[in-house]
Parts: structure tokens; C-alpha cells; sequence
């Protein structure tokens, strides 16, 4: 698979986007999307690499797991986190420390600590411990989590709004470092 600037024009790309990708790869580059991959982290685009994960059919696939700087992409398997930015897909699972973000997609899970903030997408699964904060839209289809600390939380926009969920009080006994058993785990359809 390859990514030319021909292919972000198709898939509606932003005009700075397109843009740096001449100035990195040429009016006629053709890069794999492992090389696009590497080009959006070392910039620090999130945004970038997020959108192209969405919008370029099988970039996540044609790269499979992957890391590069502070940058994870997880499509199987366990990878562990400090400060980073993950796209998670399929069935991975990502324990985020430190003050990581993750964007949770399909039905993979994620165990957030400290800082980190998941934005939880379709079936994912999410365990927010510390500080955490997890973040549900229109895209949250059947989320499932479950809140372990007093101070973590769950900011659900679905409905355009955003309301807090405060789950540690709707959960007896559940405070930091105390587990809930998992079918304790509240889905939240929409």
C-alpha cells in the first residue's frame, strides 16, 4: 500500500496536511503508511495520525503494531504506556500511565492510570484508576467501564451535553485500589 499526496486529496485531508506532505515527501511522494506514520509522530500531529487511521482504508492494518517517539499505534497484543499517545484497535489492550491519551476503537480495552484520558469509541472497554478521565460521543456505542478511584471520571457527550458520570459513588465501596469485580462493568448504550 502506498500513500501519495493524490490519496489525502481523495480522503478530504486538511490544506496543512497536504501541505506537509509535499514538504516532507515531495509533489510526487509515495510513501508506505508505516512512513507516513513515522513523519505525523515526529511532527506530533495527533490529530493527523488519528484522522489517518479513520480515513485512509487499511493504514492501521497495512501497519499492524508499531511505535514511534511517544507514538503507539496497537491493532493486537498488550502494549504498556507511559506519557504516549495510542491508537488502539481490534482487540489490544493498553495500560496507560502517566499522563498517555488513547483513543479506544473496536473492542479493544484499555487500563487507564494517573492522568491519562481515553476517548472510548464503538465496543471498547475501559478500567479508569487514578486521575483518569474517560470521554464517550456519538461514537460510543456500547462502551463499557467501570471507574476505580474517587478522582477519575466519565464525561459523556452523546447527547451534545456533556454530563459527569460519577460512577465511584454509584459503586459502593469502590475507591482507589480496590477492584470491582467485572461484572460489575456498566455498558452504556445509546
Amino acid at each position: 500500500m502506498k500513500i501519495t499526496l493524490q490519496t489525502l486529496i481523495g480522503a478530504d485531508a486538511c490544506i496543512s496536511a497536504q501541505k506537509e506532505f509535499v514538504n516532507t515527501f515531495g509533489d510526487d511522494g509515495s510513501v508506505t503508511p508505516k512512513q507516513l506514520f513515522k513523519a505525523i509522530a515526529k511532527l506530533g500531529r495527533k490529530d493527523w495520525l488519528w484522522w489517518s487511521a479513520l480515513h485512509i482504508s487499511g493504514f492501521a492494518e497495512a501497519i499492524g503494531n508499531y511505535k514511534s517517539g511517544n507514538f503507539y499505534l496497537a491493532i493486537s497484543g498488550e502494549v504498556q504506556v507511559v506519557g504516549a499517545f495510542v491508537l488502539a484497535f481490534n482487540n489490544s489492550t493498553v495500560e496507560a500511565l502517566g499522563n498517555s491519551t488513547v483513543m479506544a476503537f473496536d473492542n479493544s480495552t484499555v487500563n487507564a492510570f494517573d492522568n491519562s484520558t481515553v476517548r472510548a469509541f464503538e465496543y471498547s472497554t475501559v478500567m479508569a484508576w487514578g486521575n483518569s478521565t474517560v470521554l464517550m460521543d456519538e461514537y460510543s456505542l456500547k462502551v463499557k467501564f467501570v471507574v476505580r478511584s474517587k478522582f477519575a471520571c466519565v464525561v459523556d457527550r452523546r447527547n451534545g451535553v456533556p454530563q459527569s458520570i460519577t460512577v465511584a459513588n454509584a459503586l459502593p465501596g469502590t475507591n482507589d485500589g480496590e477492584k470491582t469485580p467485572s461484572d460489575r462493568l456498566m455498558s452504556h448504550p445509546t
